[in-house]
């Protein structure tokens, strides 16, 4: 099976602020866009949950997190930035095969959908051959 994607940080681009790449780089294939998921309690539960729900889909789709091309976060509250990179940097490393990991792009928002939603993240993926 060809590798599904590969991530890097030319020299060009300067250091990541947190655990993601500046590229992804994606051989020919099927890609999947992953609509954001949400979830309620309070921040911690909320992206534990919404990484829960990423993963849940990949896994339907028949692959993991080391399928994903790129991931988009919204916050509703910069202070949870802090918060979101401690997490991320606990979790990641449990859900990529791998200590390099997808672009992010990371949004603050005004509101999603519903006021008691603090994260949204959604999510493209290139599927297995």
């Amino acid at each position: 099976m060809t590798k599904k994607v590969t991530y890097s940080n030319p020299p060009s681009s300067g250091e990541p602020l947190g655990l993601y790449s500046q590229i992804a780089r994606v051989p020919s294939g099927e890609l999947v866009f992953i609509a954001g998921q949400l979830a309620p309690g309070n921040f911690a539960v909320q992206f534990n949950s919404v990484f829960k729900a990423i993963g849940d889909i990949l896994n339907d789709l028949g692959t993991e997190y080391d399928s994903v091309v790129k991931f988009t976060t919204y916050l509703v509250d910069a202070d949870d930035i802090e918060q979101f990179m401690e997490l991320r940097e606990k979790l990641f490393p449990n859900l990529f095969s791998a200590a390099s990991y997808p672009p992010n792009t990371l949004l603050i928002v005004d509101r999603l959908v519903k006021e008691e939603f603090r994260i949204e993240v959604e999510a493209v993926v290139r599927l297995p051959e």
